[in-house]
């Protein structure tokens, strides 16, 4: 834990947030519908962490790092 006033404890977390918000949210800043906004995030939680590259695997997605290995 970091003493009062440091903020790196959330760090990873509002990167994760940020991230999420810029590449899901519509430009307006909202969905039309709760279902919509469920749907997308799903839809983008699960390409964040099975498909995307990650640099720490070669440039693998987790997925393809696990079946050559």
């Amino acid at each position: 834990m970091s003493r009062r006033g440091q903020s790196w404890d959330n760090a990873v977390a509002e990167s994760f947030w940020a991230t999420l918000k810029r590449e899901c949210l519509p430009a307006c800043g909202a969905f039309t519908t709760r279902s919509e906004g469920i749907k997308v995030i799903e839809r983008w939680i699960s390409y964040y962490n099975g498909f995307r590259p990650h640099s720490a695997l070669g440039m693998k997605s987790p997925y393809q790092y696990r079946s050559q290995h």
